[in-house]
């Protein structure tokens, strides 16, 4: 409805419209001159003209033009500033639902659609809500698949990850985070129709980010995560960049001072939420393969995920040991600041420096021979002997809250703990969810593992 002052505002510059109205004519017959010069000198005096000449008709038409427009323009001004005026005390409106709904699914739910309610100049979390004991089920019909599930089930069992989306008040345009968060509170407190609602707008989504998804083929579930996180949550929630670079590399600079300010440049150039959980950092010596050369250069990078490989290693620790030697660079995009020759066949060297808060641990089964059967991996790992970083608030002691597998080619499945009961969860099974014991987590075809931080110093 249009409030009182709008209406009063209008009003008045109407007035002063009509004014020039009826007064305008009357006035153009007397406000035309002409110079004519004075019979007994040369002075010019002026006479009025009763009737306008076509030039002054002119002048008034362009007189009128300039009023409507002032008028027009002063209106608009004050109702679009009555209209920002009244949105700030006004709720949000309700989200729609999307777009190419079928006409054959169940309407989506209100807890769907309704953005989180806030109140005013007061940040505010949603309520915590207790971790999911559900397994997913298939609806290959709408495009959605197991690498999927088994993805989204593995997050939803890391207690940081779960409370973030969970009780974060995200905004309405945050729509990939909003509909995560919609098919978490779904997985834990709703009813099957509600879950198969959400997991269609979560679906959407995900195929805004990589149009492959709607296909009916199978994805790497590590690819998956990756858009998930990183093209996805992290470009929906990021901050506005600071610097244009996060790349430094000087000579004499001690190394715990360099490392430091590689780590808060990048900060500045990407920085999320995502990466406040997700995201470390490790150091790369690549040293020059040219023999005349041997520069030593040192580059400190940003990491989501450690990739872990190699032959005849058989358990998590020989793989991060592996991980951190000496190995030849096969293909390089780097150039040596000295000779200026591309690095391709040095020698470079990882050190982990800042691990996050979250780690994924991704095991390259293929880089790894055909006889060994399984690697091991630990419920709890130290990590203390691999982090170098000497500013970090707690220890690199990590528990093990997820694990995604895969079975040859063609299926995924998920293992997930909640307040110490660990389930398998495998989205083409009946019941959906199974418990299992703790030894039963160390699988043969495990693929991502998610480990979280301990928060004790």
């Amino acid at each position: 409805m249009v409030s009182t002052d709008l209406l009063l505002m209008i009003r008045k510059n109407i007035t002063i419209a009509l004014f020039f109205v009826l007064t305008l004519p009357k006035l153009s017959q007397g406000i035309g001159y002409e110079e004519v010069p004075n019979s007994s000198d040369t002075i010019y005096q002026r006479r009025e003209i009763k009737e306008t000449s076509p030039s002054h008709r002119k002048k008034i038409k362009r007189v009128w033009k300039l009023l409507g427009l002032l008028f027009a323009t002063t209106v608009c001004l004050q109702i679009l500033n009555h209209a920002l005026h009244q949105s700030k005390n006004d709720p949000l409106p309700i989200e729609q639902e999307p777009e190419n709904q079928n006409k054959d699914d169940p309407p989506l739910t209100k807890e769907e659609t309704d953005p989180p309610k806030k109140a005013p100049n007061e940040p505010q979390h949603l309520s915590p809500i207790p971790m999911p004991t559900v397994g997913l089920k298939t609806l290959p019909e709408k495009g959605l698949y197991c690498y999927m599930f088994s993805i989204v089930q593995s997050l939803a069992h890391v207690p940081l990850f779960w409370k973030f989306i969970t009780e974060t008040p995200f905004q309405q345009d945050k729509k990939l985070s909003r509909t995560l968060q919609n098919l978490f509170r779904a997985m834990s407190q709703g009813t099957q129709k509600e879950i198969d609602a959400t997991l269609r707008a979560f679906g959407k989504q995900i195929m805004h980010i990589k149009p492959e998804y709607s296909g009916n083929q199978m994805e790497d579930p590590s690819f998956f995560i990756e858009d998930l996180i990183n093209r996805g949550l992290h470009e929906e929630l990021k901050k506005p960049h600071q610097v244009k670079s996060y790349n430094i590399s000087v000579d004499g600079l001690p190394e715990e001072m360099l490392e430091l300010l590689s780590w808060k440049a990048y900060l500045k150039y990407k920085n999320s939420p995502i990466i406040d959980l997700f995201f470390g950092q490790y150091k790369s010596n690549i040293i020059c393969a040219n023999n005349a050369c041997q520069y030593d250069l040192r580059l400190f990078e940003p990491f989501y995920s450690l990739n872990l490989g190699g032959e005849h290693k058989n358990n998590l620790y020989a793989l991060l040991d592996h991980y951190t030697k000496y190995k030849t660079v096969v293909d390089s995009r780097w150039f040596c600041q000295h000779c200026k020759k591309n690095l391709t066949h040095s020698k470079v060297k990882t050190t982990l420096y800042r691990l996050p808060p979250i780690l994924i641990i991704h095991i390259k089964k293929k880089e790894m021979s055909s006889n060994q059967k399984m690697v091991t991996y630990p419920l709890e790992i130290d990590l203390t002997k691999y982090e170098k970083a000497k500013d970090m608030p707690t220890k690199p002691i990590y528990k093990l809250c997820a694990v995604t597998t895969t079975i040859g080619d063609y299926h995924c499945t998920a293992y997930g703990r909640n307040e110490g009961q660990w389930r398998h969860f495998d989205n083409l099974k009946s019941n959906g969810a199974r418990k299992v014991s703790p030894q039963e987590v160390i699988v043969n075809n495990a693929y991502l593992l998610f480990y979280q931080r301990n928060d004790k110093k």
